[in-house]
């Protein structure tokens, strides 16, 4: 029998993630903009769950921007082919003929133009800007001595500028031609890889680890309570929200910092349930995202569940994981059809 490798706290960080974006879409009703006691609920689900991709991100720096110390390029773009690229494709065609055929919804455009703005289901956006890290991991891997520095001029460029224009209502960057704007291949959220890449192989001391604890929570507070106080009945306020923005940085990279300097040696145990569970979901993972949204979008509409209750923005969304984390596992059983799955 084939002995599990111990679980580490990126694998914690993984099942975490996916679960937080089962719960983000659950939490739909969020940008609704809905009033009373479910603005205020919906609003800390957002918030407090809102670091699902970037953190996604991150463990992606983190698990490829050494890519060349254990295979080649041309094994580093094979291995993402397999494990990314086919599932999106498959996976995107399905949702085609399940929405289209299924669900009668109707589309304009061609079929690949939408699939590759995944039309079909919305959540796949993830994918694109995805591919566009993967294709530029291979530069930054040669850049490994200037990481801090181009992580700083990505987050002055993306997150403090626009802040500061939208409060001061200036237009910094109408002033800058189109060619001279910092603009990597994968825009801003270059910025998470990067980090999580920093963060994994740094020993950061224990005064400087409360500091971004410290920030972490300010912008979790300034994104859930700005949010509430500051938007219009009729509408989001925005000014805190964004994965690139600051608060969404500083929470993000709390959550990737506080797992990494946790002691999770408990997992080491093969027998203890929470490590089964960790193990199942992190094997499952990318299965859970590719499946949550037919039951999200399709299945729960359909079975005419209340989409404003707590149980199922709550207890609902971690009761999908299991669906869909089982779903995939029986997936990758078959021979024939487990590569759909990475």
């Amino acid at each position: 029998m084939k002995k599990e490798r111990a679980l580490n706290y990126l694998d914690v960080l993984t099942v975490i993630s996916v679960i937080a974006v089962v719960l983000l879409h659950t939490n739909g009703v969020f940008w609704s903009r809905p009033t009373g006691r479910l603005w205020i609920t919906s609003n800390i689900i957002e918030t407090v769950f809102y670091y699902a991709v970037p953190v996604f991100f991150m463990i992606t720096g983190a698990t490829l921007l050494n890519y060349s110390d254990r295979y080649t390029l041309k094994e580093y773009f094979k291995k993402r082919l397999n494990r990314t690229v086919i599932p999106f494709i498959v996976w995107s065609c399905i949702s085609y003929f399940v929405v289209v055929y299924i669900f009668h919804a109707s589309y304009e455009g061609n079929v690949i133009f939408n699939i590759l703005n995944y039309k079909y289901m919305a959540i796949y956006w993830f994918f694109i800007p995805l591919f566009a890290i993967y294709l530029t991991i291979p530069i930054l891997a040669k850049l490994n001595n200037i990481y801090i520095y181009i992580s700083l001029y990505i987050f002055i460029s993306y997150s403090i500028i626009p802040f500061i224009e939208i409060i001061f209502g200036i237009n910094y960057q109408a002033y800058i031609p189109a060619e001279f704007k910092f603009n990597p291949t994968a825009g801003g959220l270059l910025l998470y890889p990067i980090l999580g890449y920093v963060i994994a192989n740094i020993e950061i001391k224990r005064g400087y680890r409360i500091c971004v604890y410290v920030l972490g929570i300010i912008g979790l507070l300034l994104h859930c309570i700005g949010t509430i106080y500051l938007s219009p009945e009729d509408g989001i306020n925005r000014l805190f929200k964004g994965y690139i923005n600051f608060p969404c940085v500083f929470y993000s990279v709390s959550i990737f910092l506080f797992c990494k300097y946790t002691d999770w040696s408990f997992l080491s145990r093969e027998d203890d349930l929470t490590a089964v569970f960790i193990r199942f979901i992190k094997q499952n993972s990318l299965g859970v995202y590719l499946l949550h949204g037919y039951f999200v979008y399709y299945i729960a509409p359909y079975l005419h569940i209340d989409n404003r209750m707590i149980f199922y923005r709550t207890i609902g969304a971690v009761i999908i994981v299991f669906i869909c984390a089982f779903i995939s596992h029986v997936i990758r059983k078959i021979p024939i059809v487990k590569r759909s799955l990475g």
